[in-house]
């Protein structure tokens, strides 16, 4: 393959897979809010379906058990979302020596 045609080719040699690593990770965190948001979303509508719904003459939010399982839903999107709004940070656009992922795996 003709050097011109390479990734980098503008004098960064060897750092194709860096470049491509990097569109990447830009790609992930995209990825990363818009899955926040649905699961923002899904919490709202179950906390909101929980206040109106009733079962054995009250409000199933009321229910010990569902509480639990809407308190556990809360933790883990405000976790996502912390993961999701610091990992940007995690390395600098002039950071080109060194390759963190955006993905917490």
């Amino acid at each position: 393959m003709e050097a011109g045609r390479l990734i980098g080719a503008d004098g960064a040699d060897g750092q194709g897979l860096q470049i491509a690593f990097s569109a990447l990770d830009s790609g992930r965190l995209g990825i990363a809010a818009v899955a926040v948001g649905l699961a923002q979303a899904a919490l709202d509508e179950a906390a909101s379906y929980a206040n109106e719904r009733t079962a054995f003459g009250r409000k199933i939010v009321d229910h010990q058990g569902l509480g639990f399982l809407l308190a556990d839903m809360a933790a883990a999107v405000g976790a996502a979302r912390a993961t999701t709004w610091t990992r940007p940070g995690a390395a600098t656009p002039d950071d080109r020596t060194r390759h963190r992922p955006a993905s917490p795996s």
